[in-house]
């Protein structure tokens, strides 16, 4: 299959009408902002275009599609695709077509009840406790090699970097002196954070065991000793991998997110403000971080509680003399040791005097 050309804007495939075609594109547009990288956006866009010139091939509307016709595709696809890529297709379509239904330019969405066999499972991914990443860090190095691996884990456990950012860091990431380290992010752009006092002390006791040129941009954790090449992301999984089984943590739970949801989870439970997670993890909004956490922050007290009570007191109860109201003078009505207001709609209890 060949890609849409670039001059071809993908809105001019999908209706005759430009009113329509506007409406599409605008439905599109709100679908991906509420994405959270461009590495999302991009693949939602090169989904919907997929589909949008395998229905103009096929003389398939985009408004007219149905169950067969999205299920003609999700087949084509699979001779094409692996199962997973084919199933973060179908999403794509079921959340596009749910964005025009809410537009109301369609009746029912005709991906909602489709699937790709062997595709997309969810599976909870695991996470590492606060002893974990104690452990973890805690391994001892011997040789240069174990040093880059126990440099790399430290890196990870204090940022929190994906394994990608920690692989490709240059020398000039580390700052020993302001403490920082500087990654590149998934979506692009760069991130740099201040690091507690004990990663600075054992990235700095890496710098000076790393030894080979010190040029940048040369790679902060070289692939062999003496060179300047970064190792790969493959790696840095490889490097927790073989720290945390001498840590005692089982392999099934020394996923690549092990670390960032450890350390984002370990955080979260210690009351650290949740933009400060999100900033740390480099997110784009709170809502990422919070399903990121599987967790949403409801509210257990009210807030304003910090601030006591607001209302003005009660007038003192020796204020009530002769039956009537403190407050707008109005007669009170009620049993003896408890009055009622009409007016103001306030109950007085009455003490006896000793």
């Amino acid at each position: 299959m060949t890609a849409l050309p670039a001059s071809r804007p993908a809105s001019g495939l999908v209706h005759a009408d430009p009113a329509i075609r506007n409406r599409i594109a605008d439905a599109f547009a709100k679908v991906a902002s509420r994405l959270g990288s461009k590495h999302s956006r991009r693949a939602y866009s090169q989904s919907w275009q997929s589909w949008l010139l395998w229905a103009t091939e096929n003389g398939v509307g985009v408004l007219e599609a149905r169950p067969p016709d999205v299920q003609r595709w999700v087949d084509w696809s699979r001779g094409q695709y692996a199962p997973k890529t084919c199933s973060l297709r179908l999403i794509t379509l079921k959340t596009i077509y749910s964005a025009l239904v809410k537009e109301g330019l369609l009746a029912v969405n005709p991906a909602s009840d489709l699937h790709v066999p062997g595709g997309m499972k969810t599976v909870r991914t695991p996470w590492l406790s606060e002893e974990d990443l104690r452990a973890l860090v805690s391994v001892p190095a011997r040789g240069w090699r174990e040093q880059r691996d126990h440099a790399m884990v430290v890196a990870a456990v204090a940022t929190a970097f994906r394994r990608e950012g920690i692989a490709t860091m240059v020398l000039g990431a580390f700052d020993p002196v302001k403490g920082t380290l500087r990654a590149g992010l998934k979506g692009g752009g760069e991130l740099t954070l201040p690091l507690p006092a004990w990663a600075t002390r054992e990235l700095t006791r890496w710098l000076a065991e790393r030894g080979g040129p010190k040029i940048d941009p040369g790679a902060l954790f070289p692939v062999q000793q003496g060179r300047t090449a970064p190792v790969s992301g493959a790696t840095v999984q490889g490097a927790l991998e073989r720290l945390g089984t001498r840590a005692g943590i089982p392999l099934e739970r020394l996923k690549p997110h092990a670390i960032r949801r450890g350390v984002a989870t370990m955080l979260d439970g210690a009351r650290v403000h949740p933009r400060d997670i999100q900033r740390l993890l480099g997110h784009s909004s709170l809502a990422m971080t919070e399903r990121y956490l599987k967790t949403m922050h409801r509210l257990k007290t009210s807030p304003l509680d910090v601030m006591g009570d607001m209302q003005a007191a009660e007038p003192a109860v020796a204020a009530v003399q002769a039956g009537r109201c403190p407050r707008c003078n109005a007669e009170l009505t009620g049993a003896e040791n408890a009055q009622f207001c009409g007016q103001c709609g306030v109950a007085f209890r009455i003490e006896e005097r000793p």
